[in-house]
């Protein structure tokens, strides 16, 4: 069987990149721990194309520096305004799918920051500013080249730091590199690349390097700001003829350099970039490897193929990845990140014989396959960990509320959570309680909540304001339709439900601006006028929570996406009964736990409702797959 599903739509924290307009000087996307950081170490990255969004080879790179500089400030710097004389770079729907990978990134790991403008406003207050606003700068032929030279160069004057270029692989901590550049070994003796550069605030050479770039600048050769530019300015600064590796040099105005051998970045140069590609590696690459700092992957924006056995791919699989699970791997479907709960982007595809426990799961979107993962109790846990470690509060709290369809979800929920310490008020939890319940784990460092508000009216909005008050849930679930659809009767009913969805959802949008808040649609019923019913009421709360969305930044998420599978379970139990009906002599068969309860015109089975939350894992942990 073949069910469709869908949806890719970046968590509301994410960066929102469709918000950027030509008006913004300025966006800076930070994470809310970044203030704790280690402000000495500052790690920066520069994409000057115009992109929205990085591809995953360049997110290798960040993720890198990130996972071995945990608490160094990572920043990328991203120009806002498309470079002239270039071509398009991707299509749009390439483009969304990169903005996922993107926004995984910049969730996984509270050290990064993005900051998005006009980059050559950071040319003001350099020697480059004059050049750039009268000089031939702007003549150019290639303009991304040329400006990722100066605005480098610049950014290190005016901040110190740490620069790298985005095919770099980070492999070790880089607090200790300080006034240093490195060397390599394929080409001209002396050459020095600007592709790591690592300098304080305000360095001698770097002014004499702007100086010295704007004499050596020939619009018609891109190399021209570049490793010629800066071995020249280094050779005369420091008064050498020569630049040996592994050692310190004396220059001008009582500063020092150090040069880098080219085992520290360039370990294999741009003349054997094959070799980052090759299938099968030379033992001897890896030996070179063992000391370097990181390794500049030459040839990277090439587009070539990244063999599974390749050492980009090794480095790769190492240290970043997240991105090469996610897209890197030649031989795997890419992990599935993003929203997965909202069915208007993605298709999902299961086969009758397999399920989240073998490989025929998937999704399919626009830009291809994708591929979903099954959650253990293990795995759940990890994911959780992972969660706990980016959040502020001592306790995660996951809240559900609404009526016995919520309840429903919440008990799947819980259920693949571990028994370690897992305590429930009440206890045991009645059958079909209609009251709160609340489970919690001290050493999971977690509480589950359930609400039992099965009408929408003051007592539910007051539960979400003092939620956004006080507690702040990490996350909270909610829909309450069943019994309103008790209640319907006319066209007048379900206007009163539109009406009170209206008063509600500026609540929850509030609410929105602290935890993530996930609108459950009513699923279809075995019974046929029931599920006509529900139809009107998702595309009532569809309609008003998209005008939410468009209006304020809050993102409430409808997850719709599992839909099909219980629109597949309906049509499950019509052939059952059918085959009943058939042949009066097959027994009828009783199923206790509700894993498949056809008489049930109410509820879903848990056949379907177990497939619906490891789909909700999936969308919740898979950015956090290490």
């Amino acid at each position: 069987m073949i069910l469709t599903l869908g949806g890719i739509i970046v968590f509301y924290w994410f960066i929102d990149f469709s918000d950027i307009t030509e008006s913004d000087s300025a966006l800076v996307t930070e994470n809310e721990h970044l203030v704790k950081l280690n402000k000495g170490l500052n790690i920066f990255f520069i994409e000057t194309s115009g992109r929205s969004c990085l591809t995953a080879r360049q997110a290798c790179g960040i993720e890198s520096a990130a996972r071995a500089n945990p608490m160094a400030t990572i920043t990328l710097y991203m120009e806002k305004n498309s470079i002239v004389n270039l071509p398009k770079i991707d299509n749009v729907q390439k483009m969304k799918f990169e903005c996922d990978i993107t926004g995984a990134l910049f969730k996984q790991f509270q050290n990064v920051r993005i900051v998005r403008g006009d980059l050559l406003d950071y040319l003001e207050g350099t020697p480059f500013w004059e050049f750039y606003r009268t000089g031939p700068f702007n003549q150019s032929t290639t303009p991304l080249v040329h400006r990722s030279d100066v605005i480098r160069v610049a950014l290190l004057w005016k901040n110190g730091g740490v620069y790298l270029d985005l095919d770099c692989i980070v492999m070790r901590p880089l607090d200790s590199l300080n006034n240093t550049v490195g060397t390599v070994r394929d080409f001209i003796p002396n050459w020095i690349e600007n592709g790591v550069m690592a300098f304080t605030a305000g360095h001698p050479l770097l002014r004499f390097l702007m100086k010295s770039m704007i004499l050596a600048f020939r619009s018609d050769n891109y190399l021209s700001l570049g490793p010629p530019a800066l071995t020249e300015a280094i050779l005369e600064f420091c008064n050498r003829n020569d630049l040996p590796a592994n050692k310190w040099l004396s220059c001008w105005r009582n500063s020092s350099l150090f040069i880098q051998p080219a085992d520290s970045f360039y370990a294999i140069g741009s003349g054997r970039a094959d070799a980052f590609y090759h299938p099968e590696v030379d033992p001897a690459d890896w030996i070179k490897l063992k000391n370097s700092f990181l390794s500049h992957i030459y040839d990277s924006g090439s587009r070539r193929k990244i063999p599974s056995s390749s050492l980009y791919a090794q480095l790769a699989r190492k240290y970043c990845p997240i991105i090469y699970r996610t897209e890197l791997s030649e031989n795997e479907l890419p992990l599935c990140v993003g929203n997965l709960l909202d069915q208007q982007e993605y298709n999902y595809v299961e086969f009758a014989r397999g399920s989240y426990y073998d490989s025929s799961s998937r999704l399919i979107s626009k830009t291809g396959s994708c591929k979903l993962l099954h959650y253990s109790a293990e795995n759940a846990v990890a994911c959780l960990d992972a969660l706990k470690r980016g959040s502020t509060k001592n306790t995660l709290h996951f809240a559900f509320m609404g009526d016995s369809r919520i309840r429903q979800q919440f008990y799947n929920f819980v259920r693949l959570l571990p028994d370690y310490d897992k305590k429930s008020d009440p206890t045991p939890i009645p059958f079909n309680y209609h009251g709160d319940v609340e489970v919690t784990s001290n050493i999971l460092e977690l509480k589950v909540s359930f609400k039992w508000r099965p009408l929408i009216n003051d007592n539910v909005t007051e539960t979400i304001r003092q939620w956004t008050n006080n507690e702040r849930p990490y996350l909270i679930f909610l829909s309450m339709a069943l019994h309103h659809l008790a209640q319907s009767h006319s066209v007048d009913d379900l206007e009163l439900y539109r009406k009170r969805l209206s008063e509600l959802v500026p609540i929850l949008g509030q609410l929105a601006n602290y935890s993530q808040v996930i609108w459950l649609n009513q699923y279809p019923t075995v019974a046929f006028t029931v599920s006509e019913t529900v139809h009107y009421f998702n595309k009532a709360i569809r309609v008003l929570l998209q005008y939410q969305n468009y209006t304020s930044r809050p993102n409430i998420r409808v997850w719709d996406s599992s839909n099909a599978m219980a629109e597949e379970y309906v049509r499950g139990c019509a052939v059952f009964w059918r085959d009943q009906s058939l042949d009066s002599f097959l027994p009828i068969v009783e199923y206790a736990n509700s894993f498949i309860n056809c008489n049930d015109n109410v509820h879903t089975g848990n056949s379907a409702l177990s497939q619906a939350m490891q789909l909700f894992y999936n969308d919740m942990c898979n950015a956090y797959r290490l």
